[in-house]
This record gives structure tokens, C-alpha cells and sequence, in this order.
């Protein structure tokens, strides 16, 4: 009989979703290792509401350790089930539950997606998607403008639900992120601890005024005009910008768009289908009862949390017992583990992904051939952290022993399960498998082991608009005058008559979306500012700088150019995106922190590790640039110029440059969050009417038995009473 397990809020199973993946345990840059070009990939585990209570519900694979059945009369009462033995005994069909889900995905999918693979010998339901950076839509403007003209009052009314409800999910998801998001990247970019003064009212409130540009500019999709004072400033940086179009360098100019243009990325996404156990299988007591009393942090970290089961064929077994065969999950043990780690150790699973993605993978011979598989990885991550003390090893010293410990395991054939003793993850993978793998990790060459990830495989837009535009005298001061006389914020970075950082920035941004068509901002204007005006209604605008203005209304067309279909969609089609916010904001705020804080910390510190700020703010080494506000930087802006400013001014523009940019991730990142979170509840949705229909099956048995019952006893009492 199992260990029972003591349910804590630990569990986070009240939604029934768990990430995994190097999204979520912070290796999302060794994805990009790979030359398939594959943005990131996440593991997605929806668990189901039934629960398997105790050993008596299930049977071992005798051939298979670490493989079960599940026959419990209540769970085969809810879920599909057959037999694939001839004493017809009853087993849940685990592979039915996937084609099920499977079927959901693809009815509701409204994404752009490369394959999709279903396997009963596959633990998970694969799914790839090619529209994570699509390529712009050269006729978007044209399709817009009729769009709008054909606009029905059903349409508006839809959009201006959906889109209320995503701007009040965006304040609650900031008012939760935001400042520890803002800490956590400026303590890993530029070794500074920001104090709580620094997210003082004016932050908050301009982070407010940004999201509701957003919000603006996606009512103005729906015919809503755009409000005079935000028309009006546009307009003027609009006109600057034409007026000095040709300062624009266009070589620079024509490398930035043919990146742009030819830069594809793909999102990897598996999703397993899991029931939970409330007790400790039989096959792992004994190794956690080491952990209790041997390795007891261990044990502490991991003491509530629970293993799953889930659908996967062994193959050790005949292939009509397939579809019946559970192999049991530990992943959110390891999850918990991976989060616990020290820094050292968590740069030690960062070598072993890097080793993995980048040669393990990629380097084997023959594509066909069964390769070593990441688990191997993941299994000698997990030993070493708990057989080796590591914390006084550098950067140069842990891919060494990591490289050794996983040779040694490949020439055994030998790598112990990490939970359950006498399952060896490696039998399945012969001598040539296993060589070939020990041959790859020998010749690693550890010196360049993270340096080469190809600049190709990040679109950095930071370092592509570095040299885009020549300034002149007339038109850096033109500039900072119309700062002054039309904007309340101006740019720090500002030398007169030489240099303003975000002209350049400006500049960059309204070129790349117009690519080669000069034509291309006065179409614009056409279509988004010709509308009826509403001259009552006005933005503000406060404490926000020209060029946070052009990055509002850069991410917005950026989007449209790109997602105009999903936005369609999501906007003007889902009639059940309000409803669906209100009821469950709360709930999707939270999983939301759990799918995407990590994933965009990691893209921030790849994205902005090289940009001109961070590279002077990186420099200073300052570990108190706040609190010393006498602290100075000096930005070179010439061969022989250079600004000398506080460096904490430099910080804020550092991030002010950033927030819009930040918000539009996030809300991009959301859009694809709340497909995977529909796809669950849709599942739910499922699962829990096949679940009715069965209460209401048993119900329509026993109820017409009772009332048969309760009419037997009224005519005996009523025989009784004539007798006497």
C-alpha cells in the first residue's frame, strides 16, 4: 500500500495546469542553440480532476517497471476504458484520453501550425506552431480599411468586451509583476538592487498611461477615433520624420529589413494529459525513505508534492495492451527541485541543456537513429546535485565534471532512475547509441561552449538600430524643440546639435514598418487618423516622451502587419473572451506568472545584455547607482564625443526607453496563453459533462430502484395499520 500524502497549498493543482520546460526552469536561451530555429518550447501537463486514492487502484507492468494500469470502478465510470486481455478485465484507455484532447486542440486552434504528432508510444501531444514571428502582410492597410467600413454594431460591441477585459487582466498582471520583474532583470543585467522608492506613483501611473494607449489604439481597430491631443503628436513626429527620411542611412537600412524579413521562429509545444496520485507508489518508498533520512533537504522540498500518471506505451508489452499502459511522472518533483537550486547548481543544469541542444542533439549522425534523450540530462543534473558539492566550481570547472559523470554513465550503459532504484533510463539504448554520445561530449570544446549562439537566432532590434540614422545640427535641435513645446518628458541622452538616442530609435521603428514604401505612414494615416475625430476626448499623456508614443503605436501596427488574422479573431470573433476574463482573471493572472515571468526574464537578459545602455551601465560595475546619485557615466555618441550623465538618470532611461516594449510582450505572450489555457478548460469542459452524463446514467438507475422501494414500505404500513 502507498504513502498517503497530506494535500498543502503547495500543491498548485487548483489549476489544473503545470509549465515545464526550459522555458520555465530558465534555459531558454540554450533553445537557441538548435539550428531548426525553435524560439522556445514548453512542456504543458493538464492534469485531470479525478484522482487515483490508493495502491488498490492500480497494477504494475511487470515487464515495464515505472509503467502501470488503472482499473478503480469509480475512474473507468468517467473516463474511457476497454480491456485488452481476454478475461475482459476493465482498464482506463490513456490513449483515447490523448485522441480526445488531441481532437479539442485541433477543433479550437486558431493558430498557424506546422505539425502535430499523437503516439501511443509518445508521452505527450506535440504541437508546432510557425506564426511566432510571421512575416508582415504587404496588403494589411487594404484589408484593414475594408474591415472597418464593414464593421457591424455586433462586431463593436464584441470587441469593446474583449478588449476591456484584456486591459483590466494587463493591470492586474502588472500590478502583481511588474516590480519584481524590474528588480530581478536590473540585479542579473547590471548587478544593481533597486529599492522600493524607485517604484514610486509616477511608475506605476505611467505604466497605466501606456496601457491605456494600447487600449486606444485597439478600439481604434473598431472604428473609435483616436483622441485629438495623441492624433495631433503623432502626427507632428509623423511630419519630422518625413522631413528627415533621408538622413536615414539605407544601407544599415536594408540589412535591418532583410533581417526582419527572413528571421523566422517556431514555438515547440508538448502537452501531457496527467492523473494525480494522492500516495506514494510502492516502486519509489524506498528511495524516498532514503531521502528522508539521508539527504532530508531533499526530502523537505519535495514531501508534498505528488507523482502523476500518464498515457505512454512502453513498448515492452504487446501492442494491444497499449493504449491501457500509464507510465508514472515526476516532473513536478523535479520542478520544485530545479526551482530549489543554488545558483551554481542551477549554471550546472544551464552547461548540461547547453551540451544537450547543442551537441547531444544536433551532432548525432543518422536522424532516424534513436538519439540519447534529454531525461539522460536531466537524471545527471539531479544526481550530481545531490552526490557532489559544486558551489566552489567556476564556469570553466562544471562543464568538465558534468562531461565526465555523463561519459561515465554512457560507457556503463548504467544511469539509475533518480526516483525509482532499479530502473535504468539508458537500457533502452544500445553500444553505437551510447558511443556515438560519449564521442560528441569528448570533443566539446569547453572554452566556447556559450559563445556560439548565432546572432541570427535573436532578432535584436537594439543593435540593428544602432547606426540607422546620420544626425545633423538642424535636425537634432528641431527635434529637442518640438520635445519641449509638444511633450512633457524629453530624452536624457541628448547632446545639442549632435546626438539624441531616441531619434534614433524613432527613426528605426517607422522605417521598419514601412520597409521600402515611403508611401507607406501617409496609407497609415488614412486609414487610423482620417476617421471622425473626437475632439472631446483626450489622452493622457503625461510624464510620457515622443518616442514612448512611436513605441505604442510601433508595437500596435508592428502586430497588426504580422497577427491581423489571431487579432481578428481574438477581438471581433471569440464571443466568449469576456465572459471567459471575468469569470477567470483572477485564476489567469496567476498561471500567467507561471507560464511567462521566467520566459521573459530570460529574453530580456538576452535581448538588452548588449545594448548600448547595458553595455555603459554593465561597465560602471555601480552597486548602488541609486542610492548614490552623484555617480556619472559618459556615453560615447561619436568618434570623439561623449555625454557625461548621473547614472541613475541613465537607469530610468534605461527602462523608460523599455516599458511599452514591455507591456506589448506581455500582451503578445498572453495572446498565446490564454489559447493554451482555453484548450484546458475546453478539456475540463469535456471530461466534466462525460462525467454528468454518467451520474445522470447511474442516477436514472437507482432512482426509479428507490422509489420502488419507498412505495413497498408505504403499502406494508398501510396493511399494518388495516390489520389493527
Amino acid at each position: 500500500m502507498g504513502a498517503s500524502l497530506r494535500k498543502t497549498d503547495d500543491d498548485n493543482c487548483d489549476f489544473p495546469v503545470h509549465l515545464s520546460g526550459s522555458m520555465y526552469d530558465g534555459q531558454y536561451q540554450a533553445r537557441l542553440l538548435q539550428k531548426e530555429g525553435i524560439a522556445c518550447e514548453y512542456d504543458v501537463m493538464y492534469i485531470t480532476k479525478v484522482e487515483i486514492q490508493n495502491e488498490n487502484q492500480i497494477e504494475y507492468v511487470v515487464q515495464a517497471p515505472g509503467h502501470i494500469r488503472i482499473f478503480d470502478r469509480k475512474l473507468l465510470q468517467t473516463l474511457p476504458q476497454g480491456s485488452p486481455f481476454e478475461n475482459n478485465q476493465p482498464y482506463v484507455n490513456g490513449f483515447k484520453m490523448k485522441q480526445d484532447v488531441y481532437s479539442i486542440i485541433q477543433e479550437q486552434n486558431i493558430r498557424t501550425m506546422d505539425k502535430s504528432t499523437i503516439a501511443m508510444d509518445q508521452a505527450s501531444l506535440f504541437f508546432q506552431f510557425s506564426d511566432a514571428y510571421p512575416s508582415a502582410d504587404p496588403d494589411i492597410l487594404q484589408k484593414l480599411d475594408i474591415f472597418k467600413q464593414n464593421l457591424t454594431d455586433r462586431q463593436k460591441q464584441i470587441a469593446h468586451g474583449n478588449i476591456e477585459q484584456c486591459i483590466l487582466y494587463l493591470v492586474d498582471l502588472f500590478g502583481r509583476c511588474t516590480k519584481r520583474n524590474y528588480y530581478n532583470i536590473t540585479k542579473d543585467l547590471f548587478h544593481v538592487e533597486l529599492p522600493d522608492s524607485y517604484f514610486d506613483i509616477s511608475f506605476s501611473k505611467r505604466m497605466s498611461q501606456l496601457i491605456d494607449l494600447y487600449k486606444i489604439l485597439y478600439l481604434s481597430l473598431t472604428g473609435e477615433p483616436i483622441p485629438r491631443n495623441l492624433r495631433e503628436k503623432f502626427h507632428l513626429l509623423l511630419q519630422f520624420y518625413k522631413k528627415y527620411r533621408h538622413m536615414i542611412n539605407e544601407d544599415i537600412h536594408q540589412e535591418a529589413l532583410e533581417k526582419n524579413q527572413n528571421y523566422t521562429e517556431k514555438e515547440d509545444c508538448d502537452i501531457v494529459i496527467s492523473i494525480k496520485l494522492n500516495f506514494w507508489p510502492q516502486i519509489i518508498r524506498s528511495r524516498i525513505n532514503y531521502l528522508k533520512h539521508h539527504k532530508h533537504h531533499i526530502y523537505q522540498r519535495i514531501k508534498h508534492s505528488h507523482v502523476f500518471a500518464i498515457p505512454k506505451w512502453s513498448k515492452l508489452t504487446a501492442e494491444i495492451e497499449a493504449p491501457y499502459e500509464f507510465r508514472l511522472s515526476f516532473s513536478i518533483m523535479e520542478a520544485i527541485l530545479a526551482k530549489s537550486r543554488s545558483a551554481n547548481q542551477k549554471l550546472l543544469n544551464r552547461i548540461a541543456r547547453t551540451i544537450y541542444y547543442k551537441h547531444l542533439k544536433m551532432e548525432t549522425s543518422d536522424i532516424d537513429k534513436p538519439k540519447i534523450p534529454s531525461y539522460f540530462v536531466k537524471t545527471c543534473v539531479l544526481w550530481m546535485c545531490e552526490i557532489f558539492d559544486i558551489e566552489q566550481d567556476d564556469q570553466q570547472q562544471l562543464p568538465i565534471k558534468f562531461i565526465a559523470y555523463a561519459r561515465q554513465k554512457l560507457e556503463t550503459g548504467i544511469c539509475q532512475h533518480y526516483f525509482i532504484e532499479y530502473v535504468n533510463i539508458l537500457a533502452p539504448y544500445n553500444l553505437d547509441t551510447r558511443k556515438e554520445a560519449c564521442d560528441i561530449l569528448e570533443k566539446i570544446d569547453i572554452e566556447n561552449l556559450f559563445s556560439e549562439v548565432s546572432k541570427d537566432k535573436v532578432l535584436n532590434h537594439e543593435k540593428l538600430s544602432e547606426n540607422i540614422v546620420r544626425f545633423s545640427s538642424e535636425m537634432v535641435e528641431e527635434f529637442h524643440e518640438l520635445q519641449l513645446k509638444h511633450f512633457d518628458e524629453q530624452c536624457h541622452i541628448y547632446l545639442p546639435e549632435k546626438y539624441d538616442l531616441s531619434l534614433r530609435q524613432i527613426f528605426y521603428n517607422l522605417s521598419l514598418i514601412e520597409e521600402n514604401n515611403t508611401k507607406w505612414w501617409d496609407n497609415w494615416t488614412n486609414v487610423f487618423l482620417s476617421a471622425d475625430h473626437n475632439e472631446k476626448a483626450i489622452a493622457n499623456l503625461t510624464n510620457l516622451n515622443a518616442f514612448d508614443i512611436v513605441s505604442c503605436f510601433f508595437n500596435f501596427t508592428y502586430a497588426i502587419q504580422r497577427r491581423w488574422p489571431v487579432i481578428k479573431y481574438l477581438l471581433f470573433e471569440d464571443i466568449h473572451m469576456e465572459q471567459f476574463l471575468m469569470d477567470k482573471r483572477q485564476k489567469l493572472v496567476s498561471i500567467s506568472l507561471l507560464f511567462f515571468e521566467q520566459l521573459i526574464h530570460d529574453i530580456y537578459l538576452e535581448r538588452y545584455r548588449t545594448a548600448t545602455l547595458s553595455d555603459i551601465l554593465q561597465q560602471n560595475q555601480y552597486k548602488h547607482i541609486i542610492s548614490n546619485s552623484l555617480a556619472m557615466s559618459s556615453i560615447p555618441v561619436g568618434e570623439n564625443e561623449k555625454i557625461t550623465i548621473r547614472t541613475d538618470l541613465l537607469l530610468d532611461e534605461f527602462w523608460n526607453s523599455k516599458q511599452a516594449n514591455f507591456i506589448n510582450d506581455i500582451l503578445t505572450v498572453s495572446g498565446v496563453g490564454y489559447s493554451i489555457v482555453k484548450y484546458v478548460f475546453a478539456i475540463d469542459e469535456r471530461f466534466g459533462q462525460d462525467e454528468q452524463e454518467q451520474q445522470r446514467r447511474r442516477s436514472s438507475g437507482i432512482m426509479p430502484l428507490i422509489k420502488m422501494i419507498r412505495l413497498w414500505k408505504m403499502i406494508r404500513r398501510m396493511k399494518r395499520e388495516n390489520t389493527l
